[in-house]
C-alpha cells in the first residue's frame, strides 16, 4: 500500500515540475497565443499562405532597390523576389499584421522609404499601426517613428561578448535611444534577453526573435517560460520550415 502511495507522490510530483513547459506547448498549439508569436522569414507567398492558419503575423525582409520599389528578399536574402504590395494585397480582409525588417534604410533614403509605405497605407487602406518597422539603423528609424510608424530598433550585437566596460557603453546608448523616444521597440534575439530585461526600460516595448525551430514531432514547443510572463515582450517570432 504503502509503495503505491510513494509512487503516485513522485508521479504527481514529476507532472507538477513539468507542467509549464507542457501548459506552454499545448497553448501555442490553440490560439491562446497565436497573436503573440508570429513567422519569422516569411519571405515567400507560398509560406506566408501555407503558415496563415497558424499564425496571424508574420516577419518579411525587405529592401529599397535601384528604382525606388520595396521589395521582398530571397528566403537566404541573397536575391530579390516580389514587390511588398504582393505581400500587402494578403493583407486585406483580415487582421494580419506584418513586421518589416528593412535590410538598406539610411539617412540618404528615409523619406523615400517613409513616403513609400505611406502611400502604401493609403493605396490599400491600412492603418500604420499594423506594420512593425524594423532596422538596426535607429536614427534613421526615428524619422519613420515621427511619422506615427511603430518603430523597432534592431539590437545587432551579442551582449554575452561584452566586457564589463562594454555592456556600460552599449547600456547607456540603448537608453539614450529608448528614453528620448526615438523608435517604439527594441528587438533582439534570444541571447540578449537577461541583457536588456536587467536594463529595466519602461518607455518601449520588446521584440524577441527565438532561432529554434517549433516542431509537431515533439511534445511541446521550444520556448521560454520565462518570457511568456513578461508583460513588455509583445512579440515572440518563431521559425518554422515547411516544404514548398
Amino acid at each position: 500500500m504503502k509503495s503505491k502511495i510513494y509512487s503516485g507522490l513522485l508521479i504527481l510530483g514529476l507532472l507538477m515540475m513539468f507542467y509549464p513547459f507542457i501548459k506552454t506547448g499545448y497553448e501555442l498549439r490553440g490560439n491562446s497565443l497565436k497573436n503573440d508569436s508570429w513567422l519569422h522569414s516569411t519571405n515567400t507567398l507560398e509560406k506566408f499562405k501555407i503558415f496563415k492558419q497558424q499564425y496571424d503575423n508574420f516577419e518579411i525582409n525587405v529592401i529599397l532597390n535601384d528604382t525606388g520599389k520595396l521589395e521582398v528578399l530571397s528566403e537566404d536574402q541573397t536575391k530579390v523576389g516580389i514587390i511588398l504590395d504582393n505581400f500587402i494585397a494578403e493583407m486585406l480582409n483580415n487582421d494580419t499584421q506584418l513586421w518589416i525588417d528593412l535590410k538598406n534604410i539610411n539617412k540618404n533614403n528615409k523619406m523615400v522609404v517613409c513616403e513609400k509605405l505611406e502611400s502604401i497605407c493609403c493605396t490599400y487602406n491600412i492603418e500604420k499601426s499594423r506594420f512593425v518597422i524594423e532596422t538596426k539603423d535607429w536614427e534613421s528609424l526615428s524619422y519613420l517613428t515621427n511619422n506615427n510608424f511603430y518603430t523597432s530598433f534592431f539590437l545587432d550585437i551579442n551582449t554575452k561578448d561584452f566586457n564589463d566596460e562594454e555592456a556600460v557603453i552599449y547600456a547607456s546608448h540603448l537608453k539614450e535611444i529608448t528614453d528620448k523616444g526615438y523608435v517604439k521597440a527594441i528587438s533582439f534575439s534570444e541571447n540578449n534577453y537577461s541583457f536588456v530585461k536587467d536594463l529595466n526600460i519602461t518607455n518601449v516595448d520588446l521584440l524577441r526573435w527565438d532561432e529554434k525551430i517549433k516542431t509537431d514531432k515533439l511534445p511541446v514547443y521550444y520556448r521560454s517560460c520565462s518570457l511568456e510572463n513578461d508583460e513588455k515582450v509583445k512579440v515572440i517570432l518563431m521559425s518554422d520550415k515547411c516544404e514548398i
